[in-house]
């Protein structure tokens, strides 16, 4: 059985790769082509976007209206699922995803790759700090980890 085509569940995912793409990506004019050769792997992947220019506005809008850690950290993640969404636009095979189970029924569907969005499984997670002190790439690296230690790629500018 091809990887294309395997059945997975939500306790088989430690030869999917983590893909986190930064979002400092989209202001270098790299961001496209990294997407394209991320949609072309030859192997089962699922996507971590960065919050790029959105969740610099949330640091920007802390530093400005005072609001907690805990409410920007939110934020910065739904920077995330903005970017996302962009994602979307770009290649119809990439699919959301926000759950070990909705990432093991997208690769078993075929032909979609999923983006992960954080917000969902990250708020309930006791070992992710709510505050600055965890960014983008450290999420993506816990979800490797939850995903029973699957390998991990960044690419940033």
């Amino acid at each position: 059985m091809d990887e294309q085509s395997r059945d997975y569940s939500a306790q088989d995912l430690s030869h999917v790769l983590v893909v986190k793409i930064g979002g400092s990506l989209a202001e270098t004019g790299r961001l496209n082509d990294m997407l394209a050769r991320v949609a072309a792997a030859k192997r089962p992947v699922v996507v971590v976007p960065g919050g790029g220019n959105f969740a610099q506005k949330v640091r920007d809008l802390q530093n400005a209206l005072k609001f907690d850690d805990q409410s920007a950290h939110r934020l910065a993640m739904l920077g995330m699922h903005q970017m996302a969404e962009i994602y979307f636009t770009m290649d119809q095979r990439f699919a959301a995803a926000d759950s070990l189970e909705g990432i093991a029924r997208l690769l078993t569907i075929g032909g979609l790759i999923p983006v992960w969005m954080p917000l969902q499984m990250c708020q309930s997670d006791s070992l992710i700090p709510a505050d600055w002190s965890i960014t983008s790439d450290g999420l993506a690296a816990r979800l490797a980890e939850l995903m029973g230690g699957a390998p991990m790629a960044l690419l940033k500018s």
